[in-house]
């Protein structure tokens, strides 16, 4: 594990690894450039998103060398787990903690200079050396490993602020291990692993859902196609090709595919990374770089959704005074099958990362975005991953004599199933 020290001048980026001083220049700069995914030169990939979409290219005008980092798949996945219905100051902080109790020290970060080296972006040009300074004085550590998380206790996690994610971070650590550990993960990033396959692989791990899944896809395992869908991905969607996605109730299998093939069929092979452009442009630190009309935009957009949500939500609550109640249906209608949701939020998305996760070592003047520990939320809305459970088959007339589970309500003749989430559950 290496501490890395970044500056970046006008024309190039200046590296030293602060607690191996005498580390191989060289194996450091290639594992840089891995890192950012520098083999992949962004000026043709904005190109052609941007004739594609003129609002991106009003954003990449404003927001430039913003591009996906490639993170280490045990950490992302931990990371992505913990960002579960969390901002990124709180999942910052619980990251921090765990790292501290379980993860290996690395040093102790004094105000001290390093020497530096040039790390040339595909559109930078080598300057001369010059000294990194490390500001602060704080311990460093590593993140911890899969066997530390296996092994600790869920009361334990619960004290560092993980909530009911604690059980999640121990059962995926155990899974992982009987799976073969981080080899296991990474060998899914091989090319002939499709992003259906990655997925269906990673939602086998407690606390890991169809999004959950995808940002681990996305910034981690090599899946530039992936499109993690929460509900902000959602509404820029809504806003920017398809209003009719308004119109959706949920975040469903079919809803959460519809938007991610709407990316892909716009943005092409790397939609993933155009769609962590446009999720970076709506948060707040980075949405003031952007023209003040797109700002007022957006703005209004979501004040716009904050409304009709309010509106949804009161007339749930109403039906009889609300003002879109649908008319009574002419005849009667079939019984449907109750069918329990369970909603399990890890973030949004992003999330930059989403959460999304992301840097920028690119041309000029960048603009820098990290976020390794999950997506960003805007403080007002929250991440929903659906996961639908497998629906309860029916137990026949004897069953209706029978005492109702915990959780059963009848009301005026019919059932309704309430279940309370993991978090409730958890605090």
């Amino acid at each position: 594990r290496r501490v890395v020290s970044l500056r970046e001048t006008t024309s190039t980026t200046l590296f030293a690894c602060l607690n191996r001083p005498d580390e191989d220049p060289g194996e450091l700069e290639g594992e840089l450039r891995d890192y950012f995914q520098l083999a992949e030169p962004l000026v043709p990939l904005y190109s052609a998103w941007s004739s594609a979409d003129e609002r991106l290219a009003v954003i990449a005008d404003r927001l430039p060398g913003l591009r996906v980092l490639r993170q280490e798949p045990v950490e992302c996945l931990f990371s992505f787990i913990i960002s579960s219905n969390n901002n990124i100051a709180r999942i910052q902080l619980i990251l921090n903690r765990l790292r501290q109790r379980y993860g290996d020290p690395l040093m102790v970060l004094e105000s001290s200079q390093a020497p530096g080296r040039s790390l040339d972006s595909p559109s930078a040009k080598p300057t001369t050396k010059t000294a990194l300074v490390a500001a602060g004085s704080q311990p460093l550590y590593a993140f911890p490993s899969i066997a530390a998380f296996a092994g600790a206790s869920e009361q334990e996690l619960r004290d560092l602020g993980l909530g009911y994610r604690s059980r999640y971070i121990i059962e995926t650590a155990k899974k992982l291990q009987e799976l073969g550990g981080e080899p296991w993960l990474s060998a899914l990033r091989r090319q002939e692993i499709s992003r259906a396959e990655a997925q269906q692989e990673l939602v086998q791990f407690s606390g890991v859902g169809q999004k959950v899944a995808d940002c681990v896809a996305l910034f981690s395992l090599d899946k530039a196609d992936v499109i993690p869908v929460d509900t902000h991905v959602w509404q820029i969607a809504v806003r920017d090709m398809d209003a009719s996605l308004k119109d959706a109730k949920s975040i469903t299998p079919a809803i959460y595919e519809r938007v991610g093939d709407l990316f892909r069929e716009r943005y092409g092979a790397r939609a993933g990374w155009a769609h962590s452009l446009l999720f970076a442009a709506e948060l707040p630190s980075l949405r003031k770089y952007l023209p003040e009309n797109l700002q007022q935009e957006m703005e209004e957009f979501r004040l716009a959704e904050k409304e009709r949500k309010k509106q949804a939500k009161a007339a749930k609550k109403d039906p009889e005074n609300s003002p879109t109640k649908s008319p009574a249906p002419a005849t009667p209608t079939k019984k449907r099958r109750l069918k329990l949701v369970k909603e399990e939020s890890p973030g949004k998305s992003s999330r930059f990362v989403r959460q999304s996760p992301g840097t920028t070592l690119e041309e000029g003047k960048n603009t820098a975005l990290k976020n390794e520990e999950g997506p960003e939320h805007d403080g007002e809305g929250e991440e929903v991953e659906l996961k639908t459970a497998k629906r309860r088959s029916s137990s026949g007339s004897k069953a209706r004599g029978n005492k109702r589970k915990k959780g059963e309500e009848r009301q005026e003749g019919k059932m309704t199933m309430v279940a309370k989430t993991e978090e409730e559950e958890g605090g």
